[in-house]
């Protein structure tokens, strides 16, 4: 058993290593995006901080929570401009995103806005494998001056 569990973490870190050379080169900011009323509007950046061009496919879905799971419905409440990007080395790029209902927001919308980096095709001759980073961020729009209700404990044992 010690051997199996030795070879599975010595793959993993393998793996991630791999993973942190080849991939992690787009830059994603704000990484929670809040939008109180009466605003509708706000943006996010991306930044290529690798040395080869990125490829990127943003959407917005609804984020719902269901039973403890989460769930993401596709919408037209809220959309994202422009929904892909291509970008050189260094490059940046503003995404636009835009409640787009006229429906009163009650309490608070949340919803996900998910940034896949499309991965390069490999050179022929070149045995590999590519990694497709997926970026999940919360976008919520809020009513105006409603201050969010935190709650913490801490026990002794």
């Amino acid at each position: 058993m010690r051997i199996s569990v030795a070879g599975t973490v010595l793959v993993m870190q393998l793996l991630a290593a791999a993973g942190a050379a080849s991939a992690a080169s787009l830059q994603v900011a704000p990484v929670n995006i809040e939008v109180p009323a009466p605003g509708a509007a706000t943006t996010l950046t991306l930044e290529n901080l690798g040395a080869t061009v990125v490829n990127a496919q943003i959407r917005i879905f609804r984020w719902q929570q269901t039973g403890g799971r989460d769930d993401l419905v596709a919408t037209t409440d809220a959309v994202v401009s422009p929904p892909a990007v291509r970008m050189v080395a260094g490059q940046k790029s503003v995404i636009r995103i835009v409640r787009t209902t006229k429906q009163p927001i009650a309490g608070e919308e949340g919803y996900r806005l998910v940034v896949d980096e499309i991965p390069a095709a490999l050179k022929p001759g070149i045995n590999g494998v590519n990694f497709n980073v997926r970026y999940s961020i919360p976008v919520f729009f809020t009513t105006a001056g409603i201050a969010p209700e935190i709650s913490w404990r801490a026990e002794l044992s």
